[in-house]
This record gives C-alpha cells, structure tokens and sequence, in this order.
C-alpha cells in the first residue's frame, strides 16, 4: 500500500489538476462577470453579426437536452469527474496531451457543477449569432470540455 505522502503529493504533481483549477478559475470569474454586469437575454455586439455576450440560464445540458434534470444531471457530472481524476492519476505525468485533456475536462465539468449545485442552472454566455441555425450560446467551462475531448479523439485517431 503506498504511503499516505505518495498519494497527498499526486494531487498536486498532476498537471490535470493544476489545469483543471485554472479552468475553474477562469470560468466561475466569467460567469461572475455576466452575472454581475449583463442583462438576461439581451444580446451585447462584439463582433458585428458574429459574436456576442448574451447571458443566458441553460437548465439543461448541451443543446438544451435533460432540461430541468438537476438532479440527473449533477450526479452524472460527479460520476464523471470521479472517474476521470482516478484516470488522471494513474495516466503518466509524462503524457503531456492526455494530462492537458483530462485538466480542461475536469475543470469544465467542475465548472458547470458548481452552476447546477449554486443555481440550479448553468449559466451560458458566449454566443456566435446562429440562433436560426440552433447553434446554442456556451460558456468557458463547454469549450474547455470540448477542448479537451478534441484532444482524446484525435489522440486515439493517431494511434490507428
């Protein structure tokens, strides 16, 4: 049995995590920022017909599926980070790009849980303008997992 110190010292020499927390960090600041300065559902231009700040509540997951599903939805997301960190540890520190992806799909799972746990929602901003296509509006933490499992495809995709 490994020694208590081995364990305690995996959490911080795994750079998944130390992304994981900046990815946290860097979406619950965000997300503090629209909460506190925008307007529900008013569009703010940044980028003519391109992109705008448009806060939003998504009570569901991607695309809108599972709305109001909470709880679901909240014991998914710790099934899945719990899995994911037992992953991280046993992924050799050496192995730059599964560290990196494994960091930015935890700390966006982290992320959106802390939304759904605060608010019962998540809180979506970031909004390319193709409402008439259905293209949803998304947030640090949906681009950080996405991020993320781009880099597990194409990883897997290499090897073949």
């Amino acid at each position: 049995m490994p020694e208590k110190r081995q364990i305690f010292n995996a959490f911080y020499t795994a750079p998944a995590f130390l992304i994981a927390g900046l990815i946290v960090f860097v979406d619950q600041f965000s997300k503090y920022f629209v909460r506190e300065l925008i307007c529900r559902d008013i569009p703010i231009l940044l980028i003519e017909d391109i992109f705008y700040f448009t806060y939003i509540q998504n009570p569901g997951a991607a695309f809108g599926l599972l709305r109001y599903q909470t709880g679901l939805l909240i014991g998914t997301s710790l099934l899945t980070i719990a899995v994911l960190v037992l992953i991280s540890l046993r992924v050799s520190r050496k192995e730059h790009s599964s560290q990196i992806a494994l960091g930015f799909i935890i700390g966006g799972a982290i992320g959106n849980l802390i939304d759904r746990v605060s608010f019962g929602h998540v809180i979506d901003f970031l909004d390319l303008g193709f409402r008439e296509h259905r293209w949803p509006v998304f947030n640090v933490a949906d681009i950080a997992i996405t991020v993320g499992s781009a880099i597990i495809i194409w990883k897997l995709l290499k090897k073949e």
